[in-house]
């Protein structure tokens, strides 16, 4: 769409420009373009948490922003719950301290990518099931 926009506007500049020898005159086009920062996080829920060693695979996280400041993708939790647990996101892990919120991953630039999501039970095991993801664009 973007591409058949500049080739209109292309055209049209050409077909208003005037018609100079060679070389006595020059035509230019400035175009600037914002994008908007786009970012966002799916969980793909397995059908049964699977056990893979000591942890339970939970599914698949669907992570996309566009920020080139970057961005961090949290875990959000109720607090006082799963303290010691462990998630994993991929090759990235956090231990949970209790706290209801943990940064997962720091991105320095935008990114796309699928991860598998984990959790390694702590020394209260798994009391809570309510676990929510989240992206924070770096400012």
């Amino acid at each position: 769409m973007f591409k058949r926009y500049i080739s209109a506007i292309m055209a049209a500049c050409a077909l208003t420009s005037p018609a100079v020898a060679q070389g006595q005159a020059s035509y230019g086009i400035n175009i600037k373009a914002t994008v908007p920062v786009s970012c966002s996080v799916r969980f793909l829920p397995d059908q049964a948490a699977a056990p893979i060693g000591n942890a339970l695979r939970l599914g698949i996280v669907r992570e996309f922003c566009n920020s080139s400041r970057g961005y961090r993708l949290v875990v959000n939790y109720q607090p006082g719950t799963l303290r010691g647990a462990t998630v994993l996101v991929g090759d990235d892990r956090v231990v949970l301290d209790g706290s209801g919120q943990a940064v997962i991953t720091q991105s320095s630039g935008a990114r796309a990518r699928v991860r598998t999501l984990e959790v390694i039970p702590g020394q209260a095991g798994l009391d809570t099931n309510q676990l929510s993801l989240d992206i924070l664009v770096n400012a």
